[in-house]
């Protein structure tokens, strides 16, 4: 969509005319929704894998007939207390831009429009002659047209015992568009530890939360891909 933030769809095989769902995930253990999914950061990840066909269905059902999405999450694990920190900064630009006609020409090619079309030219001579001397050659889209960027920050501390294991991390990403006032920022939480109470007995806890902002100027739609050729067109 050209929007910060949002996210693609994802099939596991064919998409018929007659099914077209999604594939349900699954994460640590819990059948959640594709939202839950995407809020996930790739620092809490430990293992993705893909179910489809009879391993889904004998698993899942038929509510997996699209396929299965499973998702574990990092867990701590023996040894000294490991702190870790990842951060990153990326941005994106065009590859080239496109040269902009200079007034003086646009005016030239609007007369030629013009005659054309009523046998007048729509500016006089002496306009055009002071956009000759001027020599103006403005790109507006350049002034409204920023570089996508992207942030990430993650921040865990894992470790424990041979019993008792613990994980806690945190991570915030944000990400902006190619417009002011265009951006996207998400943030979420998680904590687990695992306790083996016996040699066939362990129990543990999972807890989460996750939050997400979207900022954007006012628009019909979320789909902004075509804001850049309207303006590209209007400026230009």
């Amino acid at each position: 969509s050209g929007a910060p933030g949002m996210s693609s769809a994802i099939r596991v095989g064919a998409t018929t005319s007659w099914n077209t769902s999604p594939p349900i995930y699954v994460i640590d253990g819990v059948v959640l929704d594709k939202r839950a999914f995407d809020q996930l950061s790739m620092n809490e990840i430990s293992d993705i894998s893909v179910l489809k066909d009879v391993a889904a269905a004998s698993i899942y059902g038929s509510r997996s007939s699209n396929g299965v999405i499973l998702i574990t999450t990092k867990s701590g694990v023996p040894g000294k207390p490991l702190v870790q920190i990842n951060s990153s900064y990326s941005f994106e630009k065009p590859t080239f831009d496109d040269e902009v006609v200079s007034d003086y020409d646009s005016h030239i090619l609007n007369n030629v429009y013009w005659q054309k079309q009523t046998g007048t030219n729509w500016f006089g001579e002496d306009e055009i002659e002071m956009f000759e001397e001027l020599g103006y050659s403005t790109n507006y889209l350049e002034y409204l047209y920023r570089n996508p960027t992207s942030k990430s920050t993650a921040l865990s501390v894992s470790g424990g015992t041979k019993n008792i294991q613990f994980y806690l991390g945190g991570s915030f990403d944000k990400n902006t568009g190619f417009l002011d006032n265009m951006d996207f920022s998400k943030y979420n939480i998680r904590a687990k530890v695992t306790a083996s109470l016996t040699k066939n007995l362990e129990i543990g806890l999972n807890i989460s939360t996750d939050g997400s902002h979207r900022h954007q100027f006012n628009s019909p739609t979320t789909d902004v891909r075509e804001w850049y050729g309207k303006l590209k067109y209007l400026f230009y």
